[in-house]
């Protein structure tokens, strides 16, 4: 017999352990997005308007400086998704948890007894806890995803730098190869 990584073979109290421990985990991965985003803004890199010969230095400075910001985002992008996923687990435990405790609680006697209309309405009370819980787990799981879409918009519009840098760089290479014939 092997442990099941199944949420569904474990007990009420052992569901709601589980939830609390990733929630722990969740909170302590979360990310200051005010912090990474001042970083991330922080990270520009201006193209000159027009290159010469003796830009080719500066160019390359630049490109490394790019590589430099881009491996960065990269770091924080993980970490992002790291959070997204943590807070999207939460959110699937929590509504995996309200949804068996619903169909449990509506066969109980006292609520089985109850119109179809009342007997929701008992059971979406003896729930609001966890629908409030619920709820908070949502709204940061969808933080977490404005982050993660945030910081992948930063990260294709420097690798679209180092693309452009790329190219002026190549093209002085063959103009510098051009005038040593």
């Amino acid at each position: 017999l092997r442990p099941s990584r199944d949420p569904e073979d474990l007990s009420v109290d052992d569901k709601k352990d589980l939830i609390k421990e990733e929630y722990s985990l969740a909170v302590t991965a979360t990310l200051d997005y005010e912090k990474a985003k001042d970083e991330i803004h922080s990270y520009i890199v201006e193209l000159p308007a027009k290159i010469e010969m003796k830009d080719l230095s500066k160019v390359n400075r630049l490109y490394a400086v790019a590589q430099s910001f881009l491996s960065r985002i990269t770091s924080i992008e993980v970490q992002g998704i790291d959070n997204h996923s943590r807070w999207k687990r939460l959110v699937d435990l929590v509504e995996w948890y309200i949804e068996d405790q619903y169909f449990k609680l509506l066969t109980r006697e006292d609520i089985a007894e109850l119109t179809n209309q009342k007997a929701e309405a008992k059971v979406r009370t003896l729930l609001s806890r966890e629908y409030s819980t619920l709820r908070k787990f949502k709204s940061k799981e969808s933080e977490a995803h404005s982050f993660c879409m945030m910081v992948s918009a930063k990260k294709k519009d420097l690798a679209s730098v180092l693309t452009t840098l790329g190219k002026q760089v190549r093209a002085l290479s063959v103009e510098q190869a051009i005038t040593r014939l």
